[in-house]
């Protein structure tokens, strides 16, 4: 039960620096991104929102694991649905990263 405890405050600090570290990203990020000048980024405009979305994702990865851990904090015991919800957010980061390195690949 112990060990349960001190595993849910890994995931609450963990989840804090996911979701707080995207938050920041994004924060400082989005003038530089759609900058109309375009000075700055010298992606298309989908490319921004595309780095956005995973910045998201990523955020809401953070935010689960935050509910994970408090939960387990206060119950002593592993939820393994919001484990199972981490791991199909996962999914798209994954195969987007795959995706994008054999397009990267080809061009």
């Amino acid at each position: 039960m112990r060990s349960a405890r001190a595993g849910g405050w890994v995931s609450v600090v963990v989840g804090i620096l996911l979701a707080g570290g995207m938050a920041l990203l994004a924060w400082l990020l989005v003038p530089l991104m759609f900058d109309p000048t375009g000075e700055s980024f010298n992606g298309t405009r989908l490319m921004a929102y595309g780095i956005l979305a995973l910045f998201a994702l990523i955020g809401m990865i953070g935010v689960l694991g935050i509910v994970a851990g408090m939960r387990r904090i206060r119950t002593g015991r592993v939820d393994m649905q919001v484990r199972k919800v981490m791991l199909w957010l996962a999914a798209p980061l994954i195969a987007g990263a795959a995706i994008f390195e054999l397009v990267d690949d080809f061009l």
